[in-house]
């Protein structure tokens, strides 16, 4: 990012307070553009859904992309109050951008499930305590997150990394699904199946074919297994959209995709 820590410092304490964020909050303009933009993005996706990921919504803790890792962490384990801070604009921001969506899904234009979430786990859990995050910033995304559960929007987590040790605070704050799944990081959809929502409902999963150890490694039989494995596992337990943990890259044999489909068809 080119800025050092005192630059850091210092934008932390220009930023606004949450509640001038919420306060200062245009509904209308800024439902306007992101309505005009689902429709016109819908037209041209034709008869296939479009549904937006909505990365930020709910509540941001992953700054590191405005201030460079070594920044962010410094202010997360050296200046308490600054990380709080960031923590609270942050759920300010997912708030407001959560009460754009919940409009949507109540005008019909938007799914009532919706993919958000922060890359903030690496292969060995949270790159932050969980501990801190328990405390600073799972009450940010149960408030952020309030507009779409009001709405009958499923939040949708996405799971990159090993994410098992947020399972608890991310279901208490109303996420209602995971996306994703590294099976190499421990998590398995054979496991997670088993959790339910705060209010006891069945979990929404995306997923749980792997770009990282399954898609571009093996064989469409074994793929076509994976497939219907995800589907008995979830009768009953899970509501399963079939999904890739992220992006089907140029590694992936278009054998494996096509496997991955006809094995839905089956």
């Amino acid at each position: 990012t080119g800025i050092t820590l005192e630059d850091t410092i210092a934008r932390i304490d220009d930023m606004p307070t949450p509640d001038k964020i919420i306060g200062n909050f245009n509904i209308d303009s800024a439902y306007e553009n992101f309505r005009n933009s689902m429709i016109g993005m819908q037209e041209k996706c034709g008869d296939m859904l479009w549904m937006p990921a909505q990365w930020g919504s709910g509540a941001k803790v992953s700054w590191y992309g405005d201030f460079g890792y070594e920044n962010f962490f410094y202010i997360v384990g050296l200046y308490p109050d600054r990380a709080r801070k960031l923590m609270e604009v942050g759920g300010a921001y997912g708030r407001c951008q959560c009460e754009v969506v919940a409009r949507a899904v109540k005008d019909g234009i938007y799914p009532h499930a919706v993919l958000l979430g922060e890359d903030i786990c690496s292969q060995n859990g949270p790159m932050i305590s969980t501990k801190f995050l328990e405390k600073y910033y799972a009450p940010q995304l149960k408030y952020g997150l309030e507009p779409l559960l009001e709405a009958g929007c499923r939040p949708v987590w996405h799971s990159d990394g090993d994410v098992r040790p947020m399972i608890d605070f991310l279901i208490d704050s109303g996420i209602q699904g995971f996306q994703g799944f590294q099976p190499e990081c421990g998590m398995i959809i054979d496991e997670l199946v088993e959790r339910k929502t705060r209010d006891g409902e069945p979990l929404l999963i995306f997923g749980p074919l792997a770009v990282t150890t399954e898609l571009p490694f093996l064989s469409p039989d074994q793929i076509t297994e994976k497939v219907h494995h995800a589907i008995e596992i979830c009768k009953n337990k899970a509501s399963l959209v079939m999904f890739t943990g992220n992006t089907i890259n140029p590694d992936v044999p278009l054998e494996n995709i096509l496997a991955m489909y006809r094995a839905l068809k089956e």
